[in-house]
């Protein structure tokens, strides 16, 4: 199994549950990119109990954001800033979620192809 496909299927495991939003939709991660690292942004506050009551989740940017990934083990590390780009603008996702789950395996296919 590739890492692109091995990193999707990871994202999806990460939250069981959703946080509720104000607009009535849900997420589960948000994503950023910081060098060659896709990582969320959206942590529930006790990964250990899990709640759709948005005061149970913080959203974190930059090192915040970077150290809680870190420590949950939730880093994706790419070869390249424009891989992790990719993943964390939603490449992850499958095309039901509003993303292009394929995409970046097929960006690295034809990469290796282009030598």
């Amino acid at each position: 199994m590739s890492k692109a496909r091995r990193y999707a299927r990871k994202a999806h495991r990460i939250r069981p549950v959703a946080r509720q939003n104000p607009d009535g939709s849900v997420s589960t991660v948000l994503m950023t990119s910081m060098d060659n690292y896709a990582l969320p942004t959206l942590f529930p506050k006790d990964p250990k109990n899990v709640t759709p009551n948005p005061q149970d989740w913080m959203e974190l940017i930059g090192s915040e954001a970077f150290k809680v990934a870190e420590e949950r083990g939730e880093l994706f590390k790419f070869s390249t800033p424009e891989e992790a780009d990719e993943f964390a603008r939603g490449t992850w996702k499958r095309p039901e979620e509003g993303g292009d789950y394929y995409k970046i395996k097929d960006i690295l296919r034809r990469q290796v192809q282009e030598g």
